[in-house]
């Protein structure tokens, strides 16, 4: 009752009604639902009538926010488990709504490390998800969500965002963590580097080590309560520390050129 107020039943007969109607106008339209972020069941329903009634679907959607980055990736199974049930298995599964889930305010918690972490965290599960299309909530200073804090200023989160736009252009390396709460993802950039993404979603303090075949590390860039994607002293050690929910790009060369 949050969202719709009908029956399950009124929504489905709507749907019928508007998606035809758009491809009657325009055929290349893109139509598709539910949109739903609580009950499976309704997406059950919803693909039954779809089905039933051939009626153009070019998408399925749905959000979620979560407390643990792993919940994302089960609920994004789950989903795409129904839509292959129901003969929807190659339909593209459009997530246009997720971020961490804060049950109250004060709602600058969105700009804070932890919330940087489980975004990082999702971004590098989300790879191996059977998702075509995910979507923050939402990019902007609003308070429930935003990158930014009202004056503008660029939160924690923003910075994530930036090192991992980074392995775009990169193409992706396979990685073994030996942590639950370490979440990484790597690729190779054109001009030789490695770069690593690193999420400790954890509330404390953990030390990893990089092995990799004839590189090492050159710069370690941070978002953590003090770095915004800013370089760590060289403390000389081999194992690299990561603060509290820290997030960490790696920069790997070859040795010796």
């Amino acid at each position: 009752g949050r969202f719709w107020a009908g029956t399950p039943e009124e929504y489905f007969e709507l749907y019928g009604i508007l998606a035809k109607a758009i491809k009657e106008v325009n055929p290349n339209a893109k139509v598709g639902g539910p949109t739903i972020a609580y009950d499976i069941g309704f997406l059950n329903g919803f693909l039954d009538y779809v089905k039933s009634h051939d009626l153009p679907l070019d998408f399925v959607s749905w959000h979620i926010y979560a407390i643990d980055p792993h919940k994302v990736v089960e609920k994004a199974k789950e989903v795409h488990s129904v839509m292959e049930r129901h003969g929807f298995g190659d339909v593209p599964s459009v997530l246009d709504e997720w971020n961490h889930w804060v049950e109250k305010g004060p709602w600058d918690v969105f700009r804070d490390t932890k919330v940087a972490s489980f975004q990082a965290a999702v971004l590098i599960l989300l790879q191996d998800a059977p998702v075509d299309i995910a979507t923050l909530y939402r990019g902007d200073a609003w308070n429930w969500g935003g990158l930014f804090y009202a004056t503008g200023t660029p939160g924690k989160p923003f910075y994530v965002w930036l090192a991992y736009k980074q392995l775009l252009n990169t193409t992706r390396l396979s990685v073994s963590v030996h942590k639950d709460y370490l979440i990484a993802a790597a690729g190779l950039s054109p001009d030789g580097r490695i770069l690593l993404l690193v999420s400790n979603f954890a509330d404390s303090e953990v030390k990893y080590t990089v092995s990799v075949g004839g590189y090492g590390i050159s710069q370690i860039l941070a978002v953590d309560d003090h770095h915004d994607l800013e370089p760590l002293p060289d403390g000389g050690s081999p194992y690299v520390s990561a603060s509290p929910y820290a997030v960490h790009l790696v920069i790997l060369e070859k040795k010796g050129g």
